[in-house]
């Protein structure tokens, strides 16, 4: 099940963050496009993925009240949370502070 936290479009940036949970695991991903990431990242593209394993995942959801709620309720809790520009990061510091193990892959 997956669910859009974040989605920007304007002529500087297309920027979108999904969470979505799937075999027990939560992983958060993005994909932001345009020229404002071309400041940052030579031509315009910048992906990037957190995951966490189905124990962080299951602490996780513990560490929010939500443990034994539907997927889709999970879901709306993350958007809810943590919705802004940097879903990601919010979550992965959130986790750093509690103990729960993440991790990052980008592109470039």
């Amino acid at each position: 099940m997956k669910m859009k936290l974040y989605q920007r479009k304007d002529d500087r940036i297309w920027c979108t963050i999904t969470a979505e949970l799937a075999g027990g695991k939560l992983t958060v991903s993005g994909h932001d496009l345009g020229p404002q990431v071309e400041e940052f990242f030579p031509g315009g593209e910048y992906e990037y993925v957190l995951s966490l394993s189905e124990v962080s995942t299951r602490r996780f959801f513990e560490s929010l009240g939500c443990a034994g709620d539907p997927d889709e309720k999970k879901l709306q809790l993350i958007k809810d949370t943590f919705r802004n520009d940097r879903a990601d990061s919010v979550i992965k510091r959130y986790c750093a502070k509690r103990g729960i193990e993440t991790s990052f892959w980008c592109w470039p």
